[in-house]
């Protein structure tokens, strides 16, 4: 059964993240669910695997923001504030600073002034930074600095740069060290330039005691390759090894764009790597893809990825309210597909997603470019992918498919996304079972596959079901009992093919409607055409009614044969091989039967051929010949052969190459072409 307007491509439509009630523990009344790897690729891995390539960025900013942290650290114990009153010019003035015997940083000037308060204005200052083993670190400098040799405290302007070993920079205009030069400040705007990595800032702050970074009013960060993070403000904390989007901001990278009210990297101690990621007060994501021409949105209320030990990314996106929601729009088969999940958690590894799992109501909507809309929903999802791309898709507990007219519940369901193939389970242990339903008719089984290209839909395990507007020979909404009953089916297998038009019973079919029964090795049926053919072991019943509106409503008519074919557009009946007729009060044998149906559904004529033999069980009587037709409004029976015979139970014998049979008197006649009597009257 597949699962697949023009495209809707205004993102305006759409609020981020959803207003108003909590969503129902329910997908919403107006269901009606990815080609199948295209679909869980898109809801999944486009979303998750690009949220991991993110991390980069972050990565990125934070290891060119270490450095300038170290070099502020080093400066603090040189710079300070300006003071008045000149006391002398000082030229290559140079100050090396050392704790434990270490060197920690040597700052070196062109021209020093010297003033009565303890302030000195520094040229032309260079200050070299060092690290823990004594090698060479960041590299200050500016034109110009003004700091009290008592507090160290300090004024920088003119062109402040920080240059790392790595050629990485830092640069503004002004800046302040305050605090013994233990915290740095600027309010003028600051560029970072790295290896592919270009950044700004309104505003930047360093406390060295804490070691924290600030940057405000405006952060942008940009790569080479077009990647981008915009915030109103970043924190860093390096002795946590934690950095903050406290306001929230956006991330760029690629075609994908996570936009979030907040948002922390916790990076791994001495490796400054991100081992978790944490987005909160609502996660918005969109993307666009060129090969497929899809658009994707998403909204979760928290997001959170965290490596594992063995290096995958264990992602959660959650949400207490309003559905993790997951939309794409547009494509080539799809124009809108939308995924809503109370919860989804993800395992992504080095060639991409392992797997997904949705929990807490999930539901799948689509609308595809032809055909009718449709929707799947379950208590929980799971997708698994090989190299990136899905091969499965499963759901569990309470599943519910709908699309294209048909609507299927289960315990479990499976996606073959190769394939195409929708595997339905019921519950081995308990009352739940596979129920597929339409405007045609319900079954219920114990499993059912569903194939999506072609909508073939197959049955298996104690199968029954209704089939509505269907009708069995004979049927008639007079008697109580005909068309305006459905068609109870049952069988072992049962196969639906060409958009549920047709139905094929397997291994022990029934079919029933009021008193009619029709059981057989196997039926097939289309609603269509009302045909019906049935074929090995095929024994039909029938209210006795159909045939004598004078019989006891309770009793049947019992055919048998080999094969059966009824079609409604013929109004006829025809069993073929070893036909066994019976009713309350004869017994008819022939190699073939045809029953005529009437406009009113009642039986008007039955003919039978090939060796026919008719036995009234009341009187004893034996009719022989090759052909019979029973005329059921007239009561009589034709009787043609060469010749036609009627032997009574005294061994009384009449033949001819036609008898005629009244059955209301008894009485048979024999034709005028008579060529025999072995009796002295032509009747008895």
């Amino acid at each position: 059964m597949p699962w697949s307007t023009e495209g809707i491509r205004n993102s305006d439509q759409w609020e981020w993240p959803p207003t108003g009630e909590a969503a129902p523990l329910y997908c919403p009344a107006s269901r009606t669910t990815v080609s199948s790897r295209k679909i869980i690729r898109w809801l999944t891995a486009g979303l998750l695997l690009g949220l991991i390539g993110g991390l980069a960025v972050l990565a990125g900013l934070r290891a060119r923001q270490i450095r300038p942290s170290n070099i502020e650290t080093s400066a603090e114990q040189v710079l300070g504030k300006g003071g008045e009153e000149a006391l002398g010019v000082y030229n290559d003035f140079k100050v090396l600073e050392r704790v434990q015997g270490k060197l920690i940083f040597v700052l070196e000037a062109l021209r020093t002034l010297g003033k009565s308060s303890g302030w000195h204005d520094i040229e032309s200052v260079s200050v070299q930074l060092y690290n823990d083993d004594e090698s060479k670190g960041p590299l200050l400098t500016c034109q110009r600095a003004s700091f009290n040799v008592d507090t160290k405290d300090a004024n920088l302007s003119g062109s402040v740069q920080v240059e790392f070993p790595d050629g990485t920079f830092l640069s503004t205009e002004v800046g302040t060290l305050l605090g013994g030069g233990r915290r740095f400040e600027s309010t003028s705007n600051v560029v970072f330039v790295g290896d592919g990595l270009l950044g700004s800032a309104g505003a930047v702050t360093y406390d060295m005691g804490k070691t924290l970074l600030v940057l405000s009013k405006g952060v942008v960060v940009r790569t080479d390759d077009g990647d981008s993070l915009i915030a109103p403000e970043l924190v860093y904390r390096r002795d946590a090894e934690r950095l903050k989007l406290p306001q929230g901001g956006k991330i760029t990278f690629g075609s994908f764009t996570v936009e979030s009210a907040e948002a922390e990297v916790v990076l791994e101690k001495d490796r400054h790597q991100p081992s978790k990621i944490m987005f909160e007060g609502g996660v918005k994501i969109s993307a666009h893809d060129a090969e497929s021409g899809q658009d994707l949105q998403a909204w979760s209320e928290g997001l959170e990825a965290r490596k594992d030990p063995a290096g995958r990314w264990q992602i959660t996106a959650r949400s207490n309210g309003p559905w993790v929601r997951f939309v794409t729009i547009g494509g080539q088969d799809v124009v809108f597909q939308e995924l809503l999940a109370w919860e989804v958690r993800a395992v992504v590894g080095e060639d991409g997603l392992l797997n997904v799992r949705a929990d807490g109501r999930a539901c799948v909507h689509i609308i595809p470019m032809e055909g009718p809309t449709r929707t799947a929903e379950s208590d929980s999802v799971r997708v698994w992918f090989d190299q990136g791309a899905a091969t499965d898709l499963e759901l569990i507990d309470d599943v519910v498919l709908v699309g294209d007219g048909i609507e299927a519940t289960a315990h479990r369901a499976r996606l073959d996304a190769e394939s195409g193939k929708v595997m339905l389970h019921g519950n081995p242990t308990g009352a739940r079972r596979v129920e597929v339903r339409s405007e045609r008719g319900r079954m219920t089984a114990d499993q059912a596959v569903l194939f999506r290209e072609s909508g073939k839909v197959e049955v298996r395990g104690r199968v029954q079901g209704e089939m509505f507007e269907a009708q069995l020979v004979g049927s008639s909404a007079a008697d109580g009992g005909g068309s305006d009953q459905p068609v109870h089916i049952a069988s072992g297998i049962l196969t639906v093919t060409e958009k549920a038009t047709v139905f094929e019973l397997r291994n022990n079919a029934r079919m029933w409607q009021g008193q009619q029964l029709l059981t057989a090795d196997e039926i097939r049926y289309w609603s269509s055409t009302k045909k019906m053919e049935a074929t090995g072991h095929v024994k039909t019943t029938l209210p006795a009614t159909a045939v004598d509106v004078d019989a006891a409503p309770d009793r049947d008519i019992v055919l048998s044969s080999r094969s059966m074919l009824f079609e409604d557009a013929k109004q006829e009946a025809v069993y073929v091989g070893d036909v066994v007729y019976t009713d309350p009060d004869h017994r008819l044998q022939a190699g073939r039967l045809k029953v005529v149906i009437g406009k009113d559904g009642k039986v008007e004529r039955v003919i039978a051929t090939g060796a026919v033999s008719i036995n009234e069980l009341a009187t004893g009587r034996i009719l022989t010949g090759n052909q019979a037709i029973r005329d059921v409004n007239t009561g009589t029976v034709l009787l043609t052969g060469e010749p036609a015979k009627a032997v009574d139970a005294e061994g009384n014998m009449l033949s001819g190459r036609s008898l005629t049979w009244d059955q209301a008197s008894g009485r048979v006649s024999v034709s005028e072409e008579t060529e025999t009597i072995y009796h002295t009257e032509e009747e008895f």
